[in-house]
C-alpha cells in the first residue's frame, strides 16, 4: 500500500497525549505529503459523557461540541494546522469500536490512523480490543501505531 489512493482520512483520537503523539506524527507526514486534511474522531464513553452532562449541569451536549473542546483534540488539530491541514472535528458516544467504524462508512474514508496496545492473545479474547475490531469491521486500510 503506498497511498495513493488516499483521499479522505479519519483519525481516532484518545485521551492521553503521550498515546496519540506517536499516532500523529505518522499521519501527519504521510497526510502532509498527501494534502488530506484529516476528519478528528474522539469517541467518549457513555458513562463520561453523562458524567460531563451533570457536571455542567447540561440536559444535553453536541458530541462534535465537546470533542472540539477536548486538550488532546485540541493538541493535534494544532499538529495539523502546523503544516498547513485543516482538520475537521467529529465526536461521538458509545463504543469506540462501533463508531470508528460507523464513522469510517459514513464520511467515506479510504484510510485510519489510530493507536494500539500490546494484548496477549489471551487479552484480546478476553477484553478484545479497539483497534483488533476496526481491523475486523472495515475493508480499507488502516495505520496502527503500538504504544
Amino acid at each position: 500500500y503506498r497511498f495513493e489512493m488516499l483521499n479522505n482520512a479519519l483519525v481516532s483520537v484518545e485521551d492521553d497525549w503521550s498515546r496519540m503523539e506517536p499516532v500523529i506524527d505518522s499521519a501527519v507526514d504521510i497526510l502532509e505529503a498527501k494534502n488530506v486534511s484529516p476528519i478528528l474522531l474522539h469517541v467518549i464513553p457513555t458513562s463520561e459523557f453523562e458524567a460531563y452532562l451533570n457536571k455542567m449541569e447540561y440536559n444535553s451536549a453536541d458530541p462534535d461540541d465537546v470533542a472540539s473542546r477536548h486538550d488532546v483534540v485540541q493538541q493535534v488539530a494544532d499538529r495539523f494546522h502546523e503544516v498547513g491541514l485543516d482538520p475537521q472535528i467529529i465526536g461521538a458516544t458509545g463504543d469506540p469500536t462501533e463508531n470508528i467504524v460507523a464513522s469510517v462508512k459514513n464520511h467515506n474514508i479510504d484510510h485510519v490512523f489510530m493507536g494500539g496496545r500490546q494484548r496477549s492473545p489471551t487479552g484480546k479474547a478476553v477484553l478484545g480490543s479497539v483497534s483488533h475490531g476496526v481491523l475486523r469491521g472495515v475493508d480499507i486500510p488502516c495505520t496502527i501505531v503500538m504504544s
